[in-house]
């Protein structure tokens, strides 16, 4: 029996991570990913909240539980509703450039771009 490459072992088991994550969150976080605590904004890791505290004072593990929810519901469920046809790749990403296309000076002794 073959070995599976390391990179999908790993892969796998952080694929399957998040997944135990967003199932998980929809039962319990430690904390509302939303509650706001300004006075334990920035806070290090504690017996509390595992990963600290962002720039608000919510909770990160919280955060990322709520983020992995939304990752896998949106995985789930846009492949489940195609576009109603192939939309032409003009519509979808227009490349023109509109106006003259800006360029720096070029030094003569070495070709290099001059700050």
């Amino acid at each position: 029996m073959t070995r599976l490459p390391v990179n999908i072992v790993i892969g796998g088991v952080l694929a399957m991570l998040v997944l135990g994550l967003a199932a998980l969150s929809l039962v319990w976080t430690p904390h509302d990913f939303a509650a706001l605590n300004i006075r334990g904004k920035l806070g290090p890791p504690d017996a509390t909240h595992w990963l600290g505290t962002d720039q608000l004072g919510r909770d990160v593990v919280s955060q990322l539980m709520a983020a992995a929810r939304n990752s896998m519901s949106a995985e789930l469920l846009f492949p489940s509703f195609p576009p109603p046809r192939p939309l032409p790749s003009g519509i979808v990403l227009p490349s023109p450039r509109v106006g003259p296309a800006i360029t720096s000076p070029r030094s003569p002794r070495t070709g290099a771009a001059a700050l």
